[in-house]
């Protein structure tokens, strides 16, 4: 039991630093990261704005952005599902927004970064997708280590 509260604690600290290695990448007013596992429902992860700093409404409004365009079905082809910047979301909470989204075997996530004002340049908006599918990718490889343990 405390080795599978050690695993769901480590999903905190990668998604949480994954957040703070984003904002090291551009300016953002906007940072934040849906994560969604069969047992544990949707998390809200927010880098900025801050949890503490933001009203409950904005809380709410990202929470519920996010969770529309993870419930979205996204296909690459014909039955398989895509992981890759969804354009289709331009704005997640009146922020102009990349928004990207990763599928693991046993957890989905959805990352959305945006500026207000100037638009991400090619090589930010890159830099900041490949970012979030790295990211995504650690997150659903340690949800399903901490699903394979709770099978055990």
């Amino acid at each position: 039991m405390e080795s599978h509260k050690a695993l769901d604690l480590s999903i905190q600290e990668v998604v949480y630093a994954g957040l703070q290695a984003l904002q090291a990448v551009a300016a953002l007013d906007l940072c934040a990261y849906l994560h969604s596992s069969q047992p544990s429902g949707p998390q809200l992860f927010l880098g900025t704005p801050a949890l503490a700093a933001a009203s409950g409404a904005k809380a709410f409004t990202i929470f519920s952005e996010l969770k529309d365009a993870l419930d979205r079905p996204h296909f690459l082809s014909p039955g398989a599902l895509a992981s890759g910047p969804d354009d289709t979301v331009t704005e997640i909470a009146s922020h102009p927004a990349l928004v990207v989204l990763t599928v693991g075997v046993g957890s989905r996530g959805v990352h959305a970064v945006g500026r207000d004002g100037a638009p991400f340049d090619d090589g930010e908006r890159a830099a900041l997708t490949r970012l979030c599918l790295a990211l995504g990718e650690a997150t659903h490889r340690l949800q399903q280590a901490v699903l394979d343990r709770a099978v055990k």
